[in-house]
């Protein structure tokens, strides 16, 4: 190797040194992870409860599509709206109910129609969703609409006096709806949740038991003195007393 092919080689591997070197000096050094911060809990709060013929607008709504309820929250005389997803006026058995077929005297005029529709993409390159209603739609006879299931009633006891510090929330972290209020020294407290995978809507009352002595000092004991359950595809309303 020549003299001035030893010093091009030695001064290019000084150079590839610098030149790392100065890389990695100005690299970053790993960011450090982000602060976790807590998530605020998603809850709805109401200072007053729903009126009974507001429930789709007021009313606090539980359920998972299978079922449902609607919550209110009145002090006193209380409905819970209960709705089962298979409860239609509709459907097989109604009269005029064809299960979405055409009837036999329409067949052939459909096909044909099909036909136009056809012929008219082709030829166009598109048609709106409406001429293809016009002439492939039908009307939805006997399909019927959802319905209510019912209403359970409640009449509660709260004693003498005017309810005070009124709140009616929807926990939607953990889908819990609650009523909460006092009267004198003690407080109430409903609960309500549906259940999916036991297909049931239940409604906890928290009240102090009676002949309690946290209940005499106006303390909230939180054993729910009656819990009920509506197993709603059996029809069937059961209540159990707390032990």
């Amino acid at each position: 190797m020549s003299r001035i092919t030893k010093s091009l080689v030695a001064g290019l591997s000084a150079a590839l040194i610098a030149s790392t070197a100065v890389v990695t000096g100005l690299m970053a050094p790993q960011a450090a992870a982000a602060p976790q911060t807590e998530q605020d809990a998603l809850v709805l709060r109401y200072t007053a409860p729903a009126p009974l013929n507001r429930w789709q607008e007021q009313a606090l709504p539980i359920g998972n599509g299978a079922l449902g309820a609607s919550i209110f929250g009145q002090v006193t005389n209380d409905e819970v709206f209960l709705n089962e997803k298979t409860l239609w006026t509709g459907g097989p058995g109604v009269d005029g109910y064809r299960y979405g077929n055409y009837p036999e005297s329409e067949i052939e005029q459909r096909r044909a129609n099909l036909e136009q529709v056809r012929d008219t993409i082709n030829e166009n390159g598109s048609m709106t969703a409406g001429a293809v209603a016009n002439l492939l739609g039908q009307p939805k006879l006997g399909y019927g609409s959802y319905q209510s299931f019912g209403r359970l009633q409640f009449a509660f006891d709260n004693g003498a006096g005017t309810a005070t510090g009124y709140e009616r929330s929807l926990d939607i972290d953990n889908s819990i709806a609650k009523v909460t209020y006092t009267v004198g020294q003690t407080t109430f407290t409903r609960e309500y949740f549906a259940s999916y995978p036991d297909n049931v809507i239940v409604s906890g009352a928290l009240r102090p038991m009676p002949g309690s002595a946290r209940g005499a000092a106006g303390g909230q004991i939180r054993t729910p003195p009656m819990w009920v359950v509506g197993r709603l595809r059996s029809l069937r309303v059961a209540a159990q007393e707390a032990k």
